[in-house]
């Protein structure tokens, strides 16, 4: 089992756990509540729940199945499902990923949410160097 905590601030704060366990060498669950708060932090938003199934099949190739149930203050309750197909591809340092996702909305409580594929593009730099500061002294 593995912990995990994030958060993001992009005017909205996305505050989350994770709570991730392994069912098979190739299968994980995931359950991740999500906390948004904005005007600097002050005030709370909406919160929202993923649980995930995500599958390895192999040669950088997987499968993930999220539902998001997304409670709002003073407003209806609302209710996704994604399912993902994903490729990862790792050389040295580099890992360049796609995902292509299928966002369903249910419509719960009159709400009319829009169906539609997303595609995510993402290429990452690792380094595994350890960063040493030094001081230069002006004064010779």
């Amino acid at each position: 089992m593995t912990f995990a905590v994030e958060a993001q601030d992009d005017y909205i704060s996305w505050t989350s756990v994770q709570l991730q366990t392994q069912l098979s060498d190739k299968t994980r669950i995931s359950l991740k509540p999500i906390f948004r708060h904005y005007r600097d932090l002050s005030q709370y938003q909406n919160m929202s729940v993923d649980l995930s199934v995500r599958r390895d099949l192999g040669k950088g190739w997987s499968t993930l199945f999220l539902t998001r149930s997304w409670f709002i203050p003073e407003a209806d309750y609302r209710h996704f499902l994604w399912t993902d197909v994903a490729y990862g591809l790792k050389k040295n340092t580099i890992t360049i990923s796609n995902r292509l996702r299928y966002h369903w909305a249910l419509n719960v409580n009159d709400n009319k949410d829009p169906d539609y594929f997303r595609w995510s593009a993402r290429i990452t730099f690792r380094n595994d160097k350890k960063f040493k500061p030094t001081s230069r002294s002006s004064h010779g």
